[in-house]
């Protein structure tokens, strides 16, 4: 790994920085990864609470309720793949280097009237909101407020309660309910999608946009099983469950892999998570 450390640019304090390494990995460009020092670390971890806040606000101001499960308390991408139950297809879309394309510009302006100057401490002297940053995720969505927005009002108007959105993480979803759409219109679906997210300064990795169909079995969504009723977990998930249990007739070693493998197979909900969507 590659170190470096850089001082925040609007800090005095000489404990307010972090420092930089890259994860190498196997055909693709390294990964780039920052770490703030402990004291800017707890700063960034004790604003989360009044972050979430403004997002889950803003999330109402957009009427983009039931679309983001990824960094939001009491979602996950359980809660994710369930929203898209009972769709025919499921549109699958990747935004590159996510976090590395999140600046300051994209965040609603009531974090810079929040933070003053203070709303630097949150991205890199670069500008961007870097991964290792506490703060980083919520700040993706709060980036992806306006963007998915548009793509609902878009997609609104040109195919009514035809599609359903689900956003976690870098993974953007679109599901088609029924057959009223078209192949034509789910390519239009991605190309509208594609320039929204361009005109806003993201990039779709066209390599990993999939189209999953319900006629050709489970449609498998954040690593699970999306079937015309529920939810279930994979084959693979199972298939690692057998063979850990078969590697532990001899050692106990992997004990605490066996119990996390049968936990995300039960597919539990966040804690605290209730049904507040329609599916």
């Amino acid at each position: 790994m590659e170190h470096k450390q850089t001082q925040l640019t609007n800090s005095t304090d000489k404990k307010m920085f972090y420092t930089e390494f890259t994860i190498p990995r196997k055909r693709k460009t390294p990964r780039r990864i920052c770490n703030p020092s402990p004291k800017l670390k707890q700063w960034q971890r004790s604003q989360l609470t009044e972050l979430n806040k403004l997002f889950l606000q803003k999330e109402l101001e957009f009427d983009l309720e039931g679309i983001f499960h990824g960094f939001v308390r009491q979602r996950n991408c359980v809660s994710g793949a369930e929203s898209l139950v009972g769709t025919s297809a499921i549109i699958q879309m990747d935004l590159s280097n996510f976090f590395d394309t999140v600046f300051e510009k994209h965040i609603p302006i009531d974090l810079r009237t929040m933070y003053g100057q203070n709303a630097d401490n949150f991205f890199h002297n670069e500008g961007y909101a870097y991964q290792g940053a506490p703060t980083s995720p919520i700040l993706a969505n709060l980036a992806l407020l306006q963007p998915l927005y548009e793509i609902k009002t878009v997609l609104t108007a040109l195919y009514g309660k035809d599609f359903k959105l689900m956003q976690y993480a870098d993974d953007l979803n679109c599901g088609i309910y029924g057959d009223k759409l078209t192949y034509e219109d789910e390519k239009d679906i991605i190309n509208i999608i594609t320039k929204i997210m361009e005109t806003h300064g993201f990039s779709i990795n066209t390599n990993k946009t999939r189209i999953k169909r319900q006629k050709f079995g489970a449609m498998r969504c954040l690593g699970i099983n999306i079937m015309p009723t529920g939810i279930q977990a994979t084959r693979r998930t199972l298939k690692k469950i057998r063979a850990v249990r078969g590697h532990m007739r001899f050692s106990t070693a992997k004990s605490s892999v066996l119990g996390g493998l049968v936990t995300w197979s039960q597919l539990r909900h966040s804690a605290g998570y209730k049904q507040m969507f329609s599916i």
